[in-house]
């Protein structure tokens, strides 16, 4: 399974904040971003709608001074006279046309616009050009034409128009836009002619040229969709519904501007719409270009935020980690708990919080270490105990037998052997019942067993014979007192019943820190149902002890832990192997 990746608290808190500390810088950047925007567009429309606002009244301007001009040609009777009389003589004729021109002097006078071509045609089909230029039409065409059609079915209105091309000699091929209207008597209200007021596109563009900004598109729009005049020339006389649409839905929605898309860039758009006329007044600005000045600060936005953070990130490291220190110290000496290993106590520092938590630990920890230490003078006292029980478990029979076998000695006048047999059951008897010491050393326990084993030879005679193979670097290691010996006397009177005769050889070593003992015997043999009588039935009254297999594993494990204790392996008529493992514990 894999191992979990361990992420600190300080790194945790750390990536956290420095998340969330760009993220606001990031928020914060398109807030600011978004809210200029809207404040430069905000700020240019009302700079524009200005400029709008003087376009439509350059342009009312305009029609005032045409709709002067027309009043100033309907109301000359000489103008009348020619429209309406079949007059043929030539001289009549001329000084009509002069007393015309004289009238109409004051015209360019008062005109503060370019120069107005001038065309009417009266009822009677005479023609009058103001600037006695050569016509492009004849007058029976100039009757038929369909904006003087218009006029005629409106007498009252004023109408515009656009065309590519001019009705007089030096508007030809040209873009212009002409006012028509019905030459109506003032008095009788009766139609004499038709008027046809033209201004070269150059010339009506020249009226509101000097209002334009840079960046700004300026159309003048006729309600089909026709560009009657730009400041961009190429697309004069061109139709364009799609910001037709956008005109009428800025002034239908009455908004300061909407966002448009011109030849598929975002941009803003303005739109007036002048009824008298008919036409829209439409301003179209690029985003890009509104927005240029603000996009050069845009750079330094970012370098700001990235200062910020490079200049916030440390100080957020130094101060997460000034607060998460004291819990990651809490942390590590928590795991050193693990072993036991309590001292010292923390110290005390940090939020209230933290210190709270240490004092907690401490105390903690000093209950845990009382407890701990009662714990182990009990186990001391339990075992001295265990041992203090073991010790007055030596059976008296095997003290009579062997005072028995020791008179038998003495009868048959063997000295030698009653002595060496008096030894080792005084040495047996000391260090069993006179040292109360819960650990001896591997060497005494090895004197304990050879003064066993002489007893019992005494007592039963030499036909089972044992052999020690013990390592002379184990000799000083410590070991719980009557651990080995139980082992010895099960193989005596339980291994050879059947044989009789044979050899149990002890083993001692040290292996990986562990002190290991072998019992070996080359026996009978134990089948599962003896086993079983064996680790679970008491021992003979007339054996040495007590004590089993079984108290002696459960004695191990209390003392040293799970992982030390007995393992018994046999096979009948072959053996028994038992396998004694302690930790390696040496003098101080």
């Amino acid at each position: 399974m894999k191992k979990r990746l361990k992420i600190s608290l300080f790194l945790k808190i750390s990536i956290i904040i420095i998340i969330s500390l760009i993220v606001t810088n990031l928020f914060t950047i398109i807030m600011a971003t978004q809210v200029t925007e809207k404040l430069f567009v905000d700020s240019f429309t009302i700079l524009n709608g200005k400029m709008m606002d003087q376009i439509a009244k350059n342009f009312n301007d305009y029609t005032s001074q045409v709709i002067s001009v027309i009043n100033t040609y309907r109301q000359n009777p000489a103008l009348k006279e020619c429209f309406t009389q079949n007059i043929q003589d030539q001289k009549r004729l001329f000084k009509l046309f002069y007393n015309i021109k004289s009238n109409l002097k004051t015209i360019d006078q008062t005109s503060k616009f370019p120069t107005f071509h001038i065309v009417s045609v009266g009822i009677n089909g005479t023609a009058f050009v103001s600037t006695q230029e050569r016509l492009n039409y004849t007058p029976v065409e100039l009757m038929n034409h369909p904006i003087a059609q218009k006029s005629v079915a409106n007498p009252n209105k004023l109408f515009f128009a656009f065309s590519n091309s001019g009705l007089t000699a030096s508007l030809y091929n040209k873009n212009i836009i002409m006012a028509v209207k019905q030459l109506k008597d003032p008095y009788s209200s009766t139609n004499f002619g038709t008027i046809y007021v033209s201004i070269d596109e150059n010339d009506f563009f020249s009226m509101y040229e000097g209002t334009v900004s840079e960046g700004n598109r300026i159309l003048v729009m006729s309600s089909d969709g026709t560009i009657i005049s730009s400041n961009v020339k190429e697309i004069v006389g061109k139709q364009n519904s799609k910001i037709l649409n956008y005109a009428i839905q800025n002034v239908r929605t009455q908004n300061r501007y909407i966002s448009a898309d011109y030849d598929g860039k975002p941009s803003v758009l303005i739109a007036r719409y002048l009824p008298i006329y008919d036409v829209y007044i439409v301003n179209v600005v690029d985003k890009s270009f509104l927005l240029k000045d603000f996009l050069k600060l845009q750079p330094l936005m970012f370098m700001g935020c990235f200062v910020v953070i490079c200049t916030i990130v440390p100080l957020v490291f130094f101060i997460t980690r000034r607060i998460t220190h004291p819990l990651t110290a809490l942390v590590k000496h928590m795991k050193k708990s693990k072993a036991g290993n309590f001292r010292p106590l923390l110290d005390i520092q940090g939020s209230y919080e933290v210190r709270e938590l240490q004092q907690v630990y401490n105390l903690m920890v000093d209950k845990i270490e009382i407890y701990v230490n009662n714990l182990v003078e009990e186990q001391k006292k339990r075992r001295k105990s265990e041992i203090h029980a073991l010790q007055m478990q030596i059976n008296p029979h095997f003290l009579y037998n062997t005072l028995a076998s020791i008179k038998y000695l003495s009868w048959q006048g063997n000295k030698e052997a009653v002595t060496e047999t008096i030894n080792a059951l005084i040495r047996l008897l000391q260090n069993t019942i006179s040292k109360t010491d819960e650990e001896i050393t591997v060497r005494e326990e090895l004197l304990n067993l050879q003064s066993y084993v002489t007893i019992n030879h005494a007592r039963y005679g030499n036909s089972i014979d044992v052999a020690y193979h013990f390592d002379e670097d184990c000799m000083d290691c410590k070991i719980p007192k009557l651990i080995i010996q139980p082992f010895i006397e099960n193989a005596f009177f339980h291994a050879y019943q059947q044989k009789h005769s044979g050899c149990i050889r002890i083993f001692m070593r040290i292996k990986d820190e562990k002190l290991i003992c072998e019992v070996i015997d080359d026996g009978d043999g134990i089948s599962s149902e003896k086993y079983d009588a064996l680790t679970n039935e008491g021992v003979s009254k007339y054996h040495f002890s007590g004590i089993g297999i079984r108290n002696v594993d459960e004695r191990l494990k209390m003392i040293y832990g799970d992982g030390y204790g007995i393992k018994l392996t046999s096979k009948v008529d072959v053996g028994t192997s038992v396998t004694i493992t302690m930790k390696q514990k040496t003098i101080n």
